[in-house]
C-alpha cells in the first residue's frame, strides 16, 4: 500500500518513468506469453522437452519476480498470464514429456506447485469453466504420474538385496 506516492520535481523525468515501467511490463508480459512461440520453434527439435521446462521454469520464476513490482491494474492482467502459463505447463507436462523419466517427476513437482501458486485463494473463481476443466484434468493426470513414481518398499528396485541369515 502506497502511503505517499512522490514524484520526481521535473515532469520530463516523470515522463521517462512511466514509459520505463511500461516496457518493464510489456517485456514481462511477453516473456511469460512467449512460451506457446518456444513451443512451436522447437517441433522436433532435440532434447525439446529439457528446453521447454527450462523456459517454463524461466517465465515463471520471472513472473513471480516482476509481479512485486506492478501496479494493482497491471497485476490483474498479468495474474491472467501467469495462470494460463500454469495451466499450459502442466499440459506439457501430461501431453510431451515421458512419464516413466525421473526428471518428469520433478518437472511435474515444480508445474503443480506453480499452478498452486497461480490459482490459491480467491484467483482460483477467475478462471471460466473451460480452463477450470483442462486445470482440473491436467492436475489429476499429473497426480497420477506423481503417484506412479512412488517405489514402495522398494518393490521397484533393480537389485533384490538378499535377507541376511543369522
Amino acid at each position: 500500500v502506497c502511503v505517499n506516492e512522490q514524484q520526481a520535481h521535473l515532469p520530463s523525468v516523470n515522463r521517462q518513468l512511466r514509459k520505463i515501467g511500461g516496457a518493464t511490463n510489456r517485456l514481462a508480459e511477453s516473456i511469460v506469453d512467449s512460451v506457446q512461440h518456444v513451443r512451436h520453434a522447437l517441433q522436433g527439435a532435440e532434447k525439446r522437452q529439457v528446453l521447454l521446462e527450462s523456459w517454463y521454469s524461466f517465465a515463471s520464476e520471472h513472473g513471480v519476480h516482476v509481479q512485486k513490482y506492478m501496479d494493482r491494474s497491471t497485476l490483474q492482467k498479468f495474474n491472467r498470464l501467469l495462470i494460463k502459463l500454469a495451466i499450459s505447463w502442466v499440459s506439457f507436462i501430461c501431453d510431451e514429456c515421458d512419464p516413466n523419466d525421473r526428471q518428469t517427476f520433478r518437472w511435474a513437482v515444480n508445474a503443480l506447485e506453480f499452478a498452486l501458486q497461480r490459482t490459491k485463494g480467491r484467483i482460483i473463481l477467475s478462471l471460466d469453466e473451460a480452463e477450470f476443466d483442462l486445470l482440473r484434468q491436467k492436475v489429476a493426470s499429473c497426480m497420477t504420474l506423481l503417484i506412479s513414481h512412488f517405489d514402495i518398499l522398494g518393490a521397484r528396485s533393480e537389485q533384490v538385496q538378499p535377507i541376511p541369515e543369522r
